[in-house]
């Protein structure tokens, strides 16, 4: 994937088509010319003007899309609920890009995991214990969207994110597929020390492909999803490292 297709995925890029021969010429040749090196010119202003924002790329990968160096050599998860996308969807977008950046990356997904049995239950002290990540990025909220009372899910969120230890940590919001009830906005206010992402908050009118079932994003629903994660993700500043325990005994010990 070129970094025009990538940069595409978050409504960056113009398209560039390949011009048809024509019987007509002179003004029509003229006009196609023009729209060419118009499109040229609005493609690399977009990659000029992203190089700006991801302040800690170094480089391109294959994929056309920004490796992000301060996660090098990191151990990160990707874990929730069937929005992970397994082996593909938003799964799929995430690593390669992390593998990219020379991180190891790591995923698991519970289908149909309530908020609830996230915070309750054993399911996120396991796998940390499992995976010791540095990195945790959650997507977690899509089978809770039809709470008509998201207030209710706030000890849920709170008590999720408790489990991650103080890890840097991302919550990423589903994509809704019906009408919201707060539920993504109750996230928002309660995620914290978590960053949050939401896809369509971000990029209002971003279509999300998805499955068969009218829900799940496609690979090339992920793709797009995890491209938009991708550009947040390099707008965000390494966490302050912790602070620095004091020795035994302070600075009067023998």
């Amino acid at each position: 994937m070129s970094t025009c297709t990538w940069l595409a995925a978050v409504g960056a890029c113009s398209s560039r088509s390949i011009p048809q021969k024509s019987a007509d010429s002179g003004a029509t040749a003229a006009t196609d010319a023009s729209e060419r090196d118009t499109a040229d010119a609005t493609a690399d202003a977009s990659v000029d003007a992203l190089a700006d924002v991801v302040t800690d790329a170094t480089q391109f990968a294959d994929g056309g899309y920004p490796i992000l160096s301060r996660f090098a050599g990191k151990r990160v998860l990707h874990c929730g609920d069937s929005f992970v996308g397994g082996a593909g969807g938003l799964t799929r977008a995430l690593e390669q890009r992390f593998r990219g950046s020379s991180a190891k990356f790591m995923h698991d997904s519970q289908t149909s995991l309530f908020m609830h049995e996230a915070a309750q239950g054993d399911y996120l002290p396991k796998l940390l214990g499992r995976t010791n990540p540095d990195v945790v990025i959650l997507t977690l909220g899509a089978n809770d969207v039809f709470m008509p009372h998201p207030e209710y899910l706030i000890p849920h969120i709170e008590g999720a994110v408790r489990k991650l230890k103080g890890k840097e940590c991302y919550w990423v919001a589903p994509p809704l597929w019906k009408p919201d009830t707060g539920v993504i906005k109750t996230i928002s206010e309660h995620a914290a020390p978590c960053r949050f992402f939401d896809v369509l908050t971000d990029h209002p009118g971003l279509v999300i492909p998805r499955r068969n079932d009218g829900i799940h994003p496609t690979d090339e629903g992920g793709e797009l999803w995890g491209g938009a994660f991708w550009e947040f993700l390099a707008t965000q500043p390494a966490p302050e490292p912790p602070p620095e325990k004091p020795k035994d005994g302070g600075a009067d010990a023998r």
